[in-house]
């Protein structure tokens, strides 16, 4: 008899898992909060309009990723070159440029002042090197200078975070920051354009329908190798029996489409719910330190504001990104210039950005304002929409979206992941959620390949052999799993 896997999350790690195991003849079982997959990467749609959960592009330097896009989608896999741009200084900066364009429009007192505070920080350099910089803000300042800090790179991670910078772990930085530091800042604004590396990759691959058609044919895919999947239903608990994991559900109650409760059986199971309601769903129940780790992580949420218009352009850039504390969102885009096919024709739309999380007044506000509120403030920015021109609005909160990696956090979480590394290949725990992580798309979909792999005896979850599957800029999570120096297990 095949094994048995059951699979928690239809997003992008629990599905490329479900995939492989389904296609080697395991009994696989996906169960989902939500009402279709996809995840975070799930294509919303309202009438002939139809959004993303934000901006997502595929971008990977692994061919296997750009290869099993292909394959489930064909030729309606978009080629397509990133135009967006970043208010700075009451001016639009071209993005993904970001500083290096930035520092050419500086007032001389503000490069000046910028250029001090770096010298200034070289004592910080010298005397520390990389050691100490334990906060983005540590990193940034040690890498740009106190000015530019303070200038830029603090007021975005605060708006986004909503927390202060030096309370976000320094992981973080290299994740987001591209450019190595302001040495290299400057050689980028005195090269000319076509010799500059670049800080961001500008070409990109996206779905024709939207990124959740991508998920929508690999879900179809796994049903045809046998898969069942199971929508709007939460893991309520994963009882680990000598012989088997068994897990129980409950409805969704967020969900437009509440299932009956069950009970799975299962040889293994591979969660990418929250890192922590899967360390509190365990029976038997994890050890009490454990519990209190999990339950001091966190995550940032993000309230997603659809406006349908009667007009064919609104933004003119496929994204705009807004660091200013005074406008609400922090980003919008306009979906129709990742593909003409994401609205009907003459008609565009945007998606407004709003980082929130559940209990703040933001998340709580009623959708009318929200949708007001960010009109109002693009009209402010220079772009007007009239009342007439919308068509309608929807408002979508997604409450589980950045892992807020914090100083204080991060052997929280090294604990939390090592003692579910104790229960593998019966229980894994991936993907951005479940590693608690900020892992890309293609960066979910390997893990969710690894996963798979040791469920199927071929890799360990313990021995560094799931870090092939990676990119190198995620290297740093197993290793930090592994270190365990400083960790304190009283």
């Amino acid at each position: 008899m095949a094994r048995r896997v059951v699979v928690i999350g239809a997003g992008p790690a629990g599905l490329a898992a479900a995939d492989v195991l389904a296609s080697a003849g395991y009994v696989t079982t996906v169960i989902e909060a939500g009402d279709r997959p996809g995840g975070l990467s799930a294509t919303e749609r309202v009438g002939d309009f139809a959004f993303d959960y934000g901006g997502h592009r595929l971008i990977s330097r692994n061919q296997r990723i750009v290869d099993f896009a292909e394959d489930l989608i064909g030729d309606d896999l978009i080629r397509g070159t990133r135009v967006s741009r970043l208010l700075f200084k009451g001016r639009f900066w071209s993005q993904p440029l970001e500083m290096a364009d930035a520092m050419r429009g500086l007032t001389p007192g503000m490069a000046a002042r910028a250029f001090l505070g770096y010298l200034a920080a070289g004592r910080y350099r010298l005397r520390n090197g990389n050691h100490q910089q334990a906060s983005f803000e540590d990193w940034v300042v040690a890498r740009f200078g106190r000015p530019l800090y303070s200038m830029f790179f603090g007021p975005y991670t605060a708006k986004v975070w909503g927390v202060d910078p030096s309370r976000i772990a320094a992981a973080w930085a290299p994740r987001r920051i591209m450019v190595g530091g302001l040495a290299s800042l400057i050689k980028s604004v005195l090269v000319s354009d076509q010799h500059r590396p670049g800080t961001t990759v500008r070409r990109f691959l996206y779905p024709r329908l939207g990124v959740g058609q991508l998920y929508e044919a690999l879900e179809q895919r796994c049903i045809a190798a046998g898969t069942e999947f199971r929508y709007g239903l939460v893991a309520d608990s994963v009882e680990l029996r000598t012989d088997e994991v068994v897990v129980g559900t409950k409805p969704a109650c967020d969900s437009s489409a509440p299932a009956e409760p069950m009970e799975v059986a299962a040889d293994a199971v591979i969660s990418t719910a929250p890192l922590p309601n899967l360390v509190h769903a365990l029976r038997p129940a994890p050890p009490a330190e454990v519990l209190s780790a999990a339950g001091q992580l966190h995550y940032r949420g993000i309230v997603f504001v659809f406006v349908l218009l009667d007009r064919s352009v609104a933004l003119g850039w496929d994204a705009l990104y807004v660091p200013e504390p005074d406008y609400l969102f922090f980003r919008v885009e306009e979906p129709s210039l990742w593909s003409s096919a994401l609205v009907p024709e003459g008609k565009t739309s945007l998606c407004f950005e709003i980082a929130a999380s559940p209990g703040d007044r933001t998340w709580e506000a009623d959708d009318e304002e929200l949708v007001d509120r960010c009109l109002e403030d693009f009209a402010r920015i220079g772009f007007v929409i009239s009342v007439r021109e919308v068509i309608a609005a929807k408002v979508a909160r997604q409450p589980h979206v950045y892992p807020m990696q914090l100083v204080e956090t991060e052997v929280q979480r090294i604990r939390c992941l090592n003692w579910i590394d104790e229960l593998s290949p019966r229980v894994q725990s991936v993907g951005r959620q479940g590693a608690f992580a900020y892992l890309d798309m293609d960066n979910s979909i390997e893990r969710g390949w690894a996963a798979a792999k040791v469920v199927q005896g071929e890799a360990s979850a313990s021995d560094g052999a799931l870090d092939g599957e990676f990119v190198s800029d995620v290297q740093y999570l197993w290793d930090s799993r592994r270190d365990l120096a400083g960790l304190n297990n009283d």
